[in-house]
Order: structure tokens, then sequence, then C-alpha cells
């Protein structure tokens, strides 16, 4: 690079110059999805699937559906996230916030399909010590039992 004098111009960053690497800097530049349905339903409680990419840009839609059902009065929440393919620890603090208001209204969030990228997230923000975890299936996913 020429040295500079007092006369000659600064040199112009170009905005690529600026941000080398867009897609840490804006995560929102890729495609994300996030599937969130409530499968099952009664007075005291739900259970809600979510599938996809579970992330701060994309999780939104999911707690408000944790907190709707929160504020119908449904205090037992089962939280399926089988078909998780991806989750960040944002996320998941945002599950802890709900996960508190269960509590405070003397219900719980028990998360419940925690496969192994999930359960390594968790384990390594410690959201496993805090948060219920289920079984490998929700309730509704199970067979009948057989009465003989």
């Amino acid at each position: 690079m020429p040295a500079l004098t007092p006369q000659s111009p600064l040199p112009v960053r170009t905005a690529a110059s600026s941000v080398p690497n867009r897609d840490w800097f804006d995560h929102r530049s890729r495609e994300t999805t996030l599937s969130v349905e409530t499968v099952a339903l009664d007075f005291q409680g739900a259970t809600v699937q979510v599938g996809g990419e579970l992330d701060l840009g994309t999780a939104p839609p999911l707690w408000a559906v944790l907190r709707s059902h929160l504020l119908a009065g449904r205090r037992f929440l089962r939280l399926d996230v089988t078909s998780l393919t991806f989750v960040d620890a944002s996320a998941l603090a945002g599950l802890r916030a709900i996960h508190d208001e269960a509590l405070a209204a003397r219900g719980t969030l028990v998360v419940t399909g925690v496969r192994a990228l999930v359960a390594r997230v968790l384990h390594l923000t410690g959201f496993d010590e805090v948060l219920f975890l289920g079984g490998s299936r929700a309730e509704h996913e199970l067979p009948p039992l057989q009465v003989s």
C-alpha cells in the first residue's frame, strides 16, 4: 500500500471489505423455516410439535403459541422437538422464560423427542439441568394401551 501524504485521499472501503463474511453478520441472509403445530389439547394442557430450524429469528411464533396456551389456562405443555434440525442457545433462552412462566402458573413445560443434536445444545448451555425433559416421543404418538 502506498504511503499516505497529507494531500493524498484516504483509502475508501467498499461494502464487501467492511463486512467480509455477510452470513456471519446477517444470519437471516439464508432461508430458515420453522413449523409450529398444536397437535393435542384439552382444558389443562397442550402438545405442540416444532420442526425445522429454531433460532432467534424463527422462535417468536413458537413462543407465541406456547404463551397463548398458558394465557388460555393450559398449564401443562408438552413440546415435541423430534423434527428440529437446528437449535441455538438464544431460542433455548426463550423456552426457559416460558418454562418459568409455566412454573409460576403451577404448570410445566416438558420437552420431548430430544435427539442428539438438541441434547448436545441443551447440555452445552446447561438447560438440560433446568428444563423438564420427557421421553423420546410425545404421548399422542404412542400406540394405545392394550387392555386384556
